[in-house]
């Protein structure tokens, strides 16, 4: 999975890693790295690796005898316009990135090489190609390849809301429209490939994929906030990482038949989807596929899913009841966690892996029931636990009960088992060994807890509030020989030893 830019761009600013406009090295000169500095640019041999000038438009000497430019050469500068002389062949990766005042960039006809650039580049609306170049073209300020097969990049700022891609292209290259202010994009049947990121955090409302394409990449049209509608083909096979992540506009999405994998965070923070169907050939649903859809009320799971992944649904706060098929081995950790308005779930006979945590802050969650004939977990009294009982898996948040007294037999008490903010009192009984981490996390109406003498150790932040939370918990009692983890008890709680 790419890089997601503007997170990294944001936490190099902040961090200082990250030269502005104006602030480069300059002790080059006699480094001991082969570097030198002539005028205005860094040299190692033939390679331009820095320029260093405050000029706002920038024509390489040619008598520098520069051959290539490396990477990230420009990157970061206030220039308008990039002329680049002949005898470079080539342009390093992203030499040429986030220069937020670059109009136009010209390229000459010896370039037979360019490596991913120009984004992040807001106002750069011509890249000009010489005409005799080989390798390369561009038409009305878009870069292609030669005969126009590969649409590389289109300027951000080019002016117009709508583009129609021209019929000769069949690969559009990764990030080619990134960040760009269409609003419709037109793509021709020819075209067959889509890179990664080619439309994020673009301003497109509505597209629809060829029929030729079969996947969709990784991150493609990630922060489209605009994408109101996409019509995907029946070809498509693949959704990749992050394809639709933080399409916030996107209210619903047909997922053709044929496809068979979707990637993690696909549709993480679409918070307007309301609806989903998966289809039939998918086998699981990874990890964070749909985090924080707020508005997703209706999943269909078909009966080809195996696994469930870690916060596959969590913070999905619209969502009422989901099935799960009886082809679902495993449910990994906190798949439906925070999902506030859920409301009833049965897990199948077929599930015999549960993480922990699955439905922390389903606080309309009021009873768990598990199918009879499940090997390895059961419920009573709507708690659930494996299946003989010695484990207690998680409590239901949405329990209005004010007491709960744990069974006898039971040995552990699993990580997030009790998050219920209407319990007074929980009873501990003699025989349990072991207190997981954030055991009983939330519980804000608890004054009092005892630990028996039989619990060996009690992990690390086992009674936890999320912070400015108020709560009631005043005393805890526990043996002196019980092993305490890092932060198990919160701080200014009276603490008494039953030995």
């Amino acid at each position: 999975m790419r890089k997601n830019i503007a997170i990294v761009l944001g936490i190099a600013l902040l961090c200082g890693t990250m030269p502005l406009f104006g602030q480069f090295r300059t002790d080059f000169t006699d480094s001991g790295e082969g570097l030198v500095t002539r005028g205005d640019y860094v040299l190692r041999g033939t390679t331009l690796v820095q320029y260093q000038g405050e000029a706002e438009h920038v024509n390489i000497p040619i008598d520098l005898g520069i051959t290539e430019i490396g990477d990230e050469a420009f990157s970061y500068h206030g220039i308008k316009s990039i002329t680049i002389p002949e005898g470079v062949w080539k342009i390093g990766r992203d030499a040429i990135y986030e220069c937020y005042e670059l109009t136009e960039v010209r390229i000459p006809a010896s370039i037979s090489h360019i490596e991913r650039n120009f984004t992040a580049c807001w106002n750069l609306a011509n890249i000009a190609v010489d005409e005799r170049n080989l390798s390369y073209s561009s038409v009305g300020g878009v870069l292609f390849n030669k005969n126009k097969t590969i649409l590389i990049r289109y300027p951000r700022g080019k002016e117009g809301t709508t583009y129609t891609i021209p019929d000769s292209v069949i690969f559009i290259e990764d990030f080619a429209f990134y960040g760009c202010a269409l609003s419709t994009i037109t793509i021709p049947s020819s075209v067959t490939l889509i890179g990664d990121e080619a439309f994020s955090r673009s301003d497109i409302v509505s597209i629809t994929i060829p029929a030729g394409v079969t996947m969709i990449g990784d991150g493609t049209f990630e922060g489209c906030r605009d994408l109101v509608s996409i019509t995907l083909p029946s070809s498509i096979t693949h959704i990749g990482v992050t394809a639709f992540y933080r399409c916030e506009s996107l209210v619903s999405m047909t997922i053709p038949a044929g496809v068979t994998s979707i990637e993690r965070w696909a549709f993480a923070g679409c918070s307007n989807l309301r609806n989903i169907t998966i289809p039939a050939g998918v086998t699981s649903i990874d990890v964070r596929t749909f985090f924080n859809c707020t508005s997703l009320r209706s999943v269909t799971i078909p009966s080809s899913i195996t696994s469930i992944g870690w916060e596959a649904f969590s913070f999905c706060s619209s969502l009422t009841s989901i099935t799960i098929p009886a082809s679902v081995t495993t449910i990994e950790s906190g798949a439906f966690e925070y999902c506030s308005n859920l409301r009833n779930i049965t897990i199948p006979t077929s599930v015999t892996s549960i993480g922990a945590g699955l439905f922390r802050g389903c606080t309309n969650l009021t009873y768990f029931s598990v199918d009879e004939r499940n090997p390895a977990y059961t419920s009573e009294g709507g708690v659930l636990f494996n299946k003989d009982k010695t484990v207690l898996i998680q409590y239901p948040s949405g329990n209005q009960d004010s007491t709960y007294s744990i069974p006898a037999g039971v040995t552990r008490i699993e990580t997030n088992a009790f998050d219920n903010k209407n319990l007074f009192n929980i009873t501990i009984p003699p025989g349990v060994t072991r207190i997981g981490n954030y055991a009983f996390s939330d519980c804000i109406r608890l004054s009092s807890i005892t630990f028996p003498s039989s619990v060996n150790y009690i992990d690390q932040y086992a009674i936890n509030f999320s912070y400015g939370t108020q709560y009631n918990l005043k005393t805890i009692e526990v043996s002196r020989k019980t092993e305490i983890g890092y932060g198990a008890f919160p701080d200014g709680i009276e603490i008494r030893y039953s030995d």
